[in-house]
């Protein structure tokens, strides 16, 4: 287990913020603490490795292909907490 911020159905822990980190910031409630900060090629790895093992394996979808070409993208996209709503 990790701690998580995201609030989202797969989400296995309580997340540790009680706040979207943007409200936090609006109010003014951020600590004001020095800041590193990096990327690597392979950033993203260890969220979709979770997504995979924790929503997709566990509920039977890796043969599923009406999930895998309809739904895969767009439950990704919810997880990570985007908008993907198609108009």
């Amino acid at each position: 287990m990790s701690p998580v911020v995201q609030d989202f159905p797969m989400a296995p822990e309580t997340p540790f913020m009680p706040e979207h980190p943007e409200n936090i910031y609006e109010k003014g409630e951020q600590s004001n603490v020095p800041l590193l900060m990096g990327a690597t090629r392979h950033d993203g790895s260890y969220v979709l490795g979770v997504f995979y093992n924790r929503f997709i394996k566990h509920n039977n979808l890796t043969e599923d292909v009406t999930f895998l070409r309809t739904d895969l993208v767009p439950s990704v996209l919810r997880a990570l907490g985007k908008d993907c709503t198609y108009n």
